[in-house]
């Protein structure tokens, strides 16, 4: 699993399957930085794309992304447009993905640092 900020005020995730069979329901639970607002209708679509399963958000500053589950060696990538709010830095929450029955089995990511600059 992996979260990276991209030029251009977007969020990367990554999450690939590294065993030797394919995964059940995988989570990801991604943390934002408090100044980055995520779009709503921009994760609708990517839901609609089928990049997604499904997503819910945990008030401003995680999303949780669902994928029914995952092929041996499949990586799904996900580019969620951000918009930087009010300058500063701000670090989210750690990211972490798991096992949907195996969350108490976390692979943690660290926490995604932005600097947002006045315009």
């Amino acid at each position: 699993a992996g979260v990276e900020a991209l030029a251009g005020s977007k969020v990367e995730v990554k999450a690939e399957a590294m065993v030797s069979n394919g995964l059940p329901m995988v989570v990801a639970i991604v943390g934002i930085p408090s100044s980055l607002e995520v779009d709503d209708a921009r994760l609708k679509l990517i839901k609609k794309e089928g990049l997604i399963d499904f997503y819910e958000r945990l008030g401003s500053t995680e999303l949780v992304f669902y994928w029914r589950g995952m092929a041996h060696g499949a990586e799904k990538k996900v580019v969620v447009p951000v918009t930087a709010a009010i300058p500063g830095t701000y670090t989210g929450r750690s990211s972490r993905a798991y096992l949907y029955y195996e969350s108490e089995r976390k692979a943690w990511v660290p926490p995604l640092e932005v600097e947002v600059e006045a315009a």
